[in-house]
C-alpha cells in the first residue's frame, strides 16, 4: 500500500490567503481557517479584539474589505511574539487603521498555520524588514515635506491628516 503525503506549504497558504483577501473571495478565505482558530478584530473604536472565532472574523473582514480594497499585498516575518512567523502587510500595513496615532502606523496579519490551515492572525507591527514608526512619526515627516515647499504648518497639518481621512481635524478648536 502506498501513502500519499501532502506537504502544505505555510508560505504558500499565506499567499492564498492574502490573494483571497484581495480578491474578496470569502470562500477561499473561509476554507483557509482553521474552525476552531483564533483571529484579531477591531471593534467600532478600532481596539483590537483579541481571540475572535472564525466567524466574528469574518464578519469584520467583510465590514473592512466593504469600505475599502487590497491595492497592494507585502510579505515580511514577525520578530516580536511569533518571531519568524509569516506576516501580510495589505496596502502598505495601512488596511487596518489605529486609534491613537501615537501607536505603530502599520499593521500586519500575522499568520500562524497548523496542519495545512490558519489556526491563528493576530495584528502585527514589528517586522524584520520594514520599519515601522508611529502614525505621528509618519505625520511629523509629511507635514515637513509639505512646509519645505512653503505650505503653512496649519494648512500642512490640515493636508496630511485629510489625506489619512481625519474628519473635523481640529474639532472646532483652531487657534485663527
Amino acid at each position: 500500500m502506498v501513502h500519499i503525503v501532502t506537504i502544505i506549504d505555510p508560505r504558500e497558504i499565506t499567499r492564498q490567503f492574502a490573494k483571497a483577501v484581495q480578491n474578496k473571495d470569502f470562500t477561499i478565505i473561509e476554507n483557509l481557517l482553521a474552525d476552531d482558530g483564533e483571529f484579531n478584530t477591531q471593534d467600532a473604536d478600532l481596539n483590537t479584539i483579541e481571540s475572535c472565532s472564525k466567524s466574528a472574523f469574518m464578519v469584520w473582514l467583510k465590514f473592512v474589505l466593504k469600505k475599502q480594497s487590497v491595492a497592494s499585498i507585502e510579505y515580511d516575518q514577525c520578530i516580536m511574539c511569533r518571531m519568524g512567523n509569516p506576516v501580510v502587510l495589505f496596502n502598505d500595513g495601512f488596511l487596518i487603521r489605529q486609534e491613537d496615532s501615537r501607536e505603530r502606523a502599520k499593521t500586519g496579519f500575522m499568520i500562524d498555520v497548523v496542519d495545512g490551515v490558519i489556526k491563528e492572525i493576530a495584528f502585527c507591527h514589528y517586522f524584520a524588514d520594514r520599519e515601522n514608526k508611529s502614525q505621528l512619526e509618519y505625520d511629523s515627516i509629511e507635514i515637513k515635506k509639505l512646509q519645505a515647499t512653503g505650505i503653512p504648518l496649519l494648512q500642512a497639518i490640515d493636508i496630511v491628516l485629510a489625506k489619512r481621512g481625519v474628519e473635523d481635524i481640529w474639532m472646532g478648536n483652531k487657534l485663527f
